[in-house]
């Protein structure tokens, strides 16, 4: 009995990774050509970075992947209405992110108006924010 779990664990671990590779190749499958491309450049850009870098991504993923479903819904709907505003708007938050990161003060201004609040706290129609 022993020999026969130690038999099917040694199945189980060989054909996981063919089961994952499948699974790849389908989704490959799929892709649009620009996607394809996306992701050959992607790879490239992983492969030529240092392994510290990588040791970072792979802790931010990590990370990312622990988050709460919901916590990480509500993080991609925050970076979607970043990326809705105006770009001069958004590169001013990107360069004082950069040069210094934000003030107690300048988080809860860019947070209101993601959510489209006003400095008073009062939230402006769909209308009025562009």
């Amino acid at each position: 009995m022993k020999r026969l779990v130690c038999l099917y664990s040694l199945i189980v671990l060989l054909l996981a990774p063919v089961a994952g590779w499948a699974q790849s190749r389908e989704q490959w499958g799929r892709m649009t050509p620009e996607e394809k491309a996306q992701v050959e450049r992607n790879y490239q850009r992983w492969q030529n970075l240092p392994p510290n870098e990588k040791d970072r991504l792979r802790k931010e993923w990590d990370y990312w992947q622990n988050l709460p479903p919901d916590r990480r819904q509500q993080l991609r709907q925050n970076f979607q209405q970043f990326r809705n505003l105006p770009p001069q708007e958004a590169e001013q938050w990107r360069e004082k992110y950069r040069d210094r990161g934000l003030s107690p003060e300048e988080k809860r201004t860019l947070r209101d108006r993601l959510r489209g609040g006003t400095k008073d706290g009062r939230f402006r129609s769909k209308d009025d924010r562009h």
